[in-house]
């Protein structure tokens, strides 16, 4: 053994050395650290720093199966560099740093290491290589024979106690707008490399460091004059612009870059469906998406711009689910380049208010004022933002019904790669048929795997019942909506297969056959029988427990009534404080439970001119359309002057528009058969007036649309001129007369606006 220019035990060898791998690898650093720790460690022997000081450069070998990672997410408000498990795809790499003495108890530097876990390392985990094995920096030299000492004595004394600190899980992120890689911790670290080891030394410790980010501030004092706060920043920038791609260096950013371009861009899933469990199939639907994007982009994972994809079939065929899908496959998809996406946002599409809404609300979650702007400002600005963002983006407009609508919600280009995916039950007019992807219903397996998947095993046992689950979805078309009918109603009923197909043709189609069938054009008749039947099944359940529950005045009203309100208003976005005011108006609380079950997990439910098809008859319209007003009524706080009313305001404002289109309808209808208006509520008939002022008030004033605000405003004026009929015949021609005055100034304010 070669003789030690000391005894370890004379010298003060610590019994506690760590080997750090980042900011402690400088000097000065270390030593406040250590100075720091021995300062909070009453156990420290007196003397220790000097007669325990001493330092190692040593390297932790790829054996240990550690990488370094920017993935330390301090309390402090960056990222600095941490270990975590190597990838089975990364380059065995060792991981350079210093070992060095830690005097008396580790609680102060686990203190210090807040948010990291202590390791034991082994001497085997490290190679200590030859001192000469790096070109020396001045540092490395002048501590030659010390090191050279410390190296044996450590190898000949008994072993010491070793350690690592290591991200916690809890800690472990990768570099954010929030915690970005900050330039003055990484000029820490290469100036002790260069002390170390020079540039050779420097270089070893970037291109083995993982994890480079754009989230890559430059926060030096005066950053922008580098020579009057940064040491040695010449060979620091030399060594970052050298291996740049790896570094992303030249992504790093001045503090008023750096916020201008993070700070105002958008990251995240907005308003995405949750994920259907019971999603199956559509594997080359997906494959045909992603392929589309990938040839209108090139196979190009930077290219600018924006590509948009229709996905077209008929109502009920999935296209939806299937959108939901993708987006949840690719968000943050760390293997796929070009269909990854770090911002996706979902837009209910089918009317334009639902789209304006949807970029109203999607601009105070991102932090923008609404308060008082326009939506015409507010959409700019979203599209200015998603234009200058830098992470790719995919926006969903789910049930476009016209083209021309989007390209009011479309940034015109983009820093990074946009994708638009369209949903739509016929094909956009204009649209290149390589940017569409058509939707049919499911094949026979696939219908067959949604059965099991969502009516549960029992539907399809025994094994024979494979066989007549493929005869249930061949009665129901393969439609996906009508399957899922149909598996909703034998999980309810635990029926299985047979027993439902039983049902199902046993059923009576008298009501089928009386349906108008140009309004279900497109829909297989095996799936109104499905719908038929669930009907039928609820009426049962509510027979009975109406048999234990008094109604209320005026009779038992049923679930069934329930659906015939849901038809008068908009499909979308009926919330559930909507469906308790339906359900305060229709006098049962027995309906609650009902109406909850209609509920979706979101909380909202969907109606539609299917529904209103099967569900209503001339008698029970008056009566529906005048709960719905009424409910609408209470539901509505619209106040001009208060802007904090208008978020509210919007997510009711197209029931108030498809009530006003029914009125109208009705109104017309009376007048051409010279019949008076059956009103059934003069409270609903005033609550109409009221609503549809109110509504054009707010399509005028905060979304500028001034034809609609118009239409909504001769209804309201013709139900007001029918209920003071109905009070004061003579004074109602001239209130008509004035109404009519009032609206020529008004349609002239509205063209002199326009122009």
């Amino acid at each position: 053994m070669t003789d030690l220019p000391w005894e370890p035990k004379k010298a003060g060898l610590a019994a506690d050395w760590v080997f750090g791998y980042g900011s402690i690898m400088n000097n000065q650093s270390r030593a406040t650290t250590t100075t720091t720790c021995n300062n909070n460690n009453n156990n420290a022997a007196p003397g220790a720093e000097d007669s325990a000081s001493g330092v190692l450069l040593a390297r932790l070998k790829p054996s240990f199966g550690m990488v370094r990672c920017w993935n330390f997410r301090s309390l402090t408000g960056f990222t600095a560099v941490g270990l975590r498990e190597r990838a089975g795809h990364e380059p065995l790499a060792p991981v350079v740093g210093v070992l060095f003495a830690a005097s008396g108890s580790m609680a102060a530097f686990d203190e210090r290491e807040r948010g990291y876990e202590r390791l034991a390392l082994q001497l085997d985990d490290l190679d200590f290589g030859p001192l000469g094995s790096a070109a020396p920096g001045e540092h490395h030299q002048a501590q030659l024979p010390l090191q050279e000492a410390l190296r044996h004595a450590i190898l000949s004394a008994s072993p010491p106690r070793l350690w690592v600190y290591v991200p916690s899980a809890s800690s472990s992120h990768a570099p954010s707008e929030d915690f970005p890689i900050c330039q003055t911790y990484v000029d820490t670290v290469l100036q002790g490399c260069l002390a170390w080891g020079g540039l050779a030394l420097a270089q070893e410790w970037v291109t083995t460091t993982f994890g480079w980010s754009p989230y890559f501030l430059n926060d030096a004092p005066l950053s922008r004059r580098p020579w009057l706060h940064r040491q040695r920043h010449a060979e620091i920038d030399s060594v970052l612009s050298q291996h740049a791609e790896w570094t992303r260096s030249r992504e790093r950013r001045h503090p008023e870059e750096f916020a201008s371009h993070w700070m105002s861009g958008l990251r995240g899933m907005w308003g995405v469906p949750p994920r259907n469990r019971n999603f199956v199939g559509r594997e080359q639907a997906l494959a045909n998406l992603k392929e589309a994007l990938r040839s209108a982009r090139d196979g190009k994972e930077e290219a600018p711009g924006i590509t948009i994809i229709e996905t077209v079939g008929l109502g009920g065929v999935g296209k939806t689910q299937m959108a939901v899908e993708y987006c949840h496959r690719h968000y943050q998809a760390a293997d796929d380049k070009i269909c990854s996406y770090g911002l996706v946002v979902w837009l209910n599409a089918e009317f334009p208010d639902s789209i304006a809404a949807g970029f109203r609300q999607l601009a105070a979650d991102s932090g923008l004022v609404v308060k008082d702007m326009h939506n015409e400002e507010i959409v700019a600005e979203m599209c200015s933002r998603l234009y200058r963002t830098g992470c790719p983006w995919l926006l969903v407009f789910d049930n476009v019904e016209d083209r021309g609508v989007l390209q009011a919600y479309l940034p015109r280009g983009g820093f990074r790669a946009g994708h638009v995916l369209v949903t739509t039950r016929h094909a956009l007019p204009g649209m290149p048929s390589d940017r569409r992807v058509s939707l049919d219903c499911f094949c026979p397996e696939e219908s067959v795997d949604f059965l099991r998947q969502a009516a549960g095993d029992h539907a399809l046992h025994p094994a024979g019942e494979t066989t007549v689950g493929r005869l249930v979805a061949d009665a129901l078309g393969h439609l996906p909506l009508a399957l899922a009918m149909a598996a909703a109603y034998m999980a309810h009923c635990d029926a299985t297969c047979a027993e439902y197909l039983e049902r199902l043709r046993s059923s009576d189609t008298s009501a089928i056959l009386s349906i108008d069938s140009q309004k279900l054009s497109g829909y297989p008749m095996g799936f109104v029988e499905s719908l038929l039947l669930s009907l039928r099944q609820m009426g049962q359940e509510e027979a009975r427990l109406q048999d234990e529950l008094q109604g209320a005045a005026g009779g038992r009203i049923s679930a069934r009534a329930v659906l015939g309100c849901l038809c008068f208003l908009a499909p979308d976005s009926i919330t559930k404080s909507l469906m308790r005011l339906l359900v305060q108006e229709l006098r049962q609380a027995a309906l609650v439970q009902a109406s909850a079950q209609l509920a979706t997990g979101a909380g909202s439910v969907a109606s539609g001119a299917l529904g209103a098809t099967l569900l209503l008859r001339p008698r029970q319209e008056l009566e529906s359309l005048a709960c719905c007003i009424l409910a609408l009524r209470k539901a509505w706080a619209f106040d001009p002057a208060d802007t904090n009313t208008w978020p509210e305001a919007g997510t009711h404002l197209e029931h108030v528009k498809a009530v006003g289109q029914h009125l109208d309808e009705l109104l017309r209808n009376c007048a051409a058969a010279g019949r008076p208006l059956p009103v059934s509520s003069a409270q609903s008939l005033d609550g109409a007036a009221v609503l549809l002022t109110e509504a054009a008030l707010y399509l005028s004033m905060a979304l500028s649309r001034f034809d609609e605000a118009n239409a909504a405003l001769e209804t309201a004026t013709r139900l007001g001129v029918l209920r003071l009929k109905q009070l004061l015949p003579e004074a109602a021609e001239a209130l008509l007369r004035e109404s009519l005055q009032m609206k020529r100034s008004l349609r002239g304010t509205v063209c002199n606006t326009k122009d």
